[in-house]
């Protein structure tokens, strides 16, 4: 059998249910979070009507959100420059003072790192994943690419306060996303525009 390429590679199951699982995680944090967490000590800053609708949604919702065709989190994946300076190894975050003391930041850290290693996957095998899946810039998946796998862990202790969820300044698409998962309509429209917001993306990058 000869090797998939790369538009076959990212369509498998595999790779969408690899995909889907990372959502539903991300979800399940960002649900826990806006419900449980301190207003102060938040590490995903979305804005209130996206928490709201978060921190009420049933766990159907979340699984039919998750099942979006992108990667609902992101690691600066169009900052060329940012991507450059996390693979030096004098590099250090910010850093943000007490919340690594929060109960729920061991769960960002190890949805941090899988992310991590999916993208350094798809950087990797199918830099057409990359760009559909993850969004990534071509020059931030020459970057991963080049790494090895000691590096991506390197990152991952350094970087796993710079996850974000996607469209932070976008709230009215994670309601839309939330909205009637059992209707195939809503649901097909959520992840239409979820394709369309991600592809404005691929503009110029940070350099």
């Amino acid at each position: 059998m000869s090797p998939l390429t790369p538009p076959q590679y990212w369509l498998t199951e595999r790779s969408l249910t690899a995909l889907r699982r990372l959502n539903a995680t991300a979800l399940e944090l960002l649900h826990d979070e806006a419900k449980f967490a301190v207003p102060s000590k938040l590490a995903f800053k979305l804005r209130e009507p996206a928490r709201r609708a978060l921190a009420q949604s049933r766990s159907a919702q979340r699984w039919a959100a998750a099942r979006v065709p992108v990667l609902l989190c992101d690691l600066r994946f169009r900052d060329v420059t940012w991507w450059r300076g996390a693979i030096d190894p004098h590099f250090r975050p910010a850093g943000v003072p007490g919340l690594r003391r929060q109960p729920h930041i061991r769960r960002l850290v190890a949805l941090h790192r899988a992310i991590l290693h999916f993208g350094w996957h798809f950087a990797q095998h199918d830099r057409s994943g990359a760009e559909v899946l993850l969004g990534m810039h071509e020059g931030v998946i020459t970057t991963i690419s080049h790494c090895s796998p000691l590096d991506i862990e390197r990152i991952a202790d350094r970087t796993a306060l710079d996850l974000r969820p996607r469209w932070l300044d976008r709230p009215s698409m994670w309601c839309q996303l939330l909205d009637n998962p059992l209707d195939e309509g809503l649901s097909r429209l959520a992840h239409i525009r979820s394709v369309q917001m991600l592809g404005a993306l691929f503009g110029p990058a940070t350099l």
